[in-house]
């Protein structure tokens, strides 16, 4: 369909010149034909034609770049951002869905090239899985992994660490927000499982120091009707009255 385009002929032999494929043709199909006409004329105004099918086959997208708005507050939503690149440019339009729990369904569909997801806030860290789809089955997948962060209260003069309540942190205490832009030692009571913060550093006997994000992710049970934390080192330990978290580590 682009027109006759003329060739080189050396002796009986006539070479044509390139010509690039953008899309493999009907939408919804990985491959198509496309007829290739070859036009012979002689100079006393002879000619003849035959054709061959050549088959272009889709090519799938390509992930370039993922970004997120990451670290986002335990059950508050993430928002993705995927770019994308396809050779059938604007033939092929590309639609984008996400993995949000890990289960191997992409069962969010994206708006343009933006997902949403709330993650689970038992999960210091996980991975989202991106899928981008161009209109003619071709499809490739990536992933992105992002960062929770949770906002503790410490007591001004115990620190001594509970959750926040609706309104934020109680007087007395100011907010702590982990993970921080440097590493944090929490100090855990060996003996109680409590949960505190000193400047100075963990008291040296009956205390034990975890440092966020070096030693990694500390799960915690939250007293439902005071907050206070104490760490859930065993896991399962959770009683009725605490809701289980975790503060995200490496």
């Amino acid at each position: 369909g682009s027109g006759s385009v003329n060739g080189v002929v050396a002796g009986n032999t006539c070479t044509g010149p390139s010509h690039t494929y953008v899309d493999d043709g009907t939408p919804g199909t990985a491959s198509d034909d496309y007829p290739v006409t070859v036009t012979v004329s002689d100079d006393d105004g002879g000619s003849d034609s035959n054709s061959v099918a050549h088959t272009v086959s889709n090519v799938a997208p390509t992930i370039t770049g993922i970004v997120t708005n990451e670290p986002v507050p335990q059950e508050q939503p993430i928002t993705i951002t995927v770019t994308a690149t396809d050779p059938g440019g604007n033939n092929d339009p590309l639609t984008y869905a996400f993995d949000c729990d890990g289960d191997g369904l992409y069962e969010t569909p994206g708006s343009g090239n933006q997902g949403m997801c709330t993650l689970d806030p038992g999960t210091a860290s996980t991975d989202i899985g991106v899928q981008v789809s161009d209109d003619d089955l071709g499809m490739t997948t990536g992933s992105v992994g992002v960062a929770q962060s949770v906002t503790l209260c410490s007591n001004y003069a115990t620190g001594r660490l509970s959750m926040p309540r609706s309104t934020g942190c109680p007087t007395g205490t100011f907010a702590l927000e982990l993970p921080a832009a440097t590493p944090t030692s929490l100090c855990i009571s060996a003996y109680t499982g409590a949960l505190a913060w000193y400047r100075s550093g963990c008291p040296a006997n009956g205390w034990w120091e975890h440092v966020v994000p070096g030693s990694g992710p500390l799960h915690f049970c939250a007293n439902t009707w005071t907050g206070a934390l104490r760490a859930n080192l065993r896991g399962g330990e959770c009683s009725a009255y605490e809701t289980p978290g975790v503060i995200p580590g490496n």
